[in-house]
């Protein structure tokens, strides 16, 4: 599995991943339950996420979505994270179900650390909501690094220093292999703030010949409790 640098502009905001880095431990703060957070996507959606609970290892948000930012909420659902990697395990909506659980051999990352790669396979179960008994389920490849940045994000709602989480996911072929192709990669980058303990920008579906994303998003507002 290669490594990606990936040099992506977040609204204008410059994120430069550093070819190298010294190892460091990170420790990511967990925000406190009721915390809200804010964030502004690309194609002109509203996402908010309210810290529900971080309690047995996960990280757990109620996420408010509002496609076109209209100021009605379209789809709510729960969202969760593992609470050390900082990997996204779950969503469960109405509309939509998607689980992505680690195979019984994948160990995730007990701390995060500068300079860390994470290379795991992963079962991921899709439904088309809680009604639909039909689902579908394949095994994907996950690669991520994990990278203290040596620039400063910049929104309007503050300046950030993040620690990046560079990631690559494979659909694994039926006889257990990798596809040799990279162009067959999903890639995709995450910025996480080392003061509030969630992403302040997010790029997926980077194209990795142009650097371009196929959806971005970026935090505009915030509360802490």
């Amino acid at each position: 599995m290669h490594r990606i640098m990936l040099f992506l502009l977040f609204f204008g905001t410059a994120l430069v991943i550093p070819p190298f880095a010294h190892a460091q431990e990170v420790r990511l703060p967990t925000p406190p339950v009721g915390s809200r957070f804010d964030y502004l996507w690309s194609y002109g959606g509203l996402e908010s996420y309210t810290i529900i609970s971080h309690a047995g290892g996960r990280l757990r948000a109620r996420l408010e979505q509002d496609f076109e930012n209209d100021g009605t909420v379209d789809e709510v659902g729960v969202q969760y994270w593992d609470l050390n990697s900082r990997l996204w395990l779950a969503h469960m909506g109405a509309n939509y179900v998607s689980v992505y659980s680690p195979r019984p051999d994948v160990e995730l990352p007990t701390a995060i650390f500068d300079g860390l790669y994470f290379s795991g396979d992963f079962d991921l179960v899709t439904s088309d909501g809680l009604s639909d008994v039909t689902s579908s389920q394949q095994m994907v490849n996950t690669s991520c690094d994990y990278l203290l940045s040596d620039s400063l994000i910049q929104t309007q709602v503050g300046t950030f220093e993040t620690i990046d989480m560079v990631c690559s996911d494979f659909d694994i072929e039926a006889d257990g292999s990798l596809p040799a192709d990279p162009s067959l990669g999903y890639y995709y980058t995450e910025a996480w703030s080392l003061a509030l303990g969630m992403p302040v920008a997010q790029s997926f579906g980077i194209d990795q010949s142009t650097g371009e994303a196929a959806d971005t998003s970026v935090l505009i507002a915030y509360e802490l409790k």
